[in-house]
């Protein structure tokens, strides 16, 4: 992933590339969570602290932006 006004790339790997894809700007982590644990068939809650961490890591490096909803 190549994030403007930054020199390096990034690499996700499928995990993060995942969550990537779900931050659409139109769903809050809640959502996302949601989301993800549905598709991968996970039980509840067992993916948020996986995605909190990718989304924040994300944002530090200035790839996302997350707005509260």
């Amino acid at each position: 992933m190549e994030i403007p006004g930054r020199a390096n790339t990034l690499s996700l790997n499928a995990s993060g590339a995942a969550i990537w894809e779900a931050c659409d700007g139109r769903r809050g982590l809640d959502a996302i969570n949601r989301e993800l644990e549905s598709r991968f068939e996970m039980p509840v809650d067992s993916l948020r602290a996986d995605i909190e961490v990718v989304v924040k890591r994300l944002e530090r490096v200035g790839a996302l932006r997350l707005e509260p909803m």
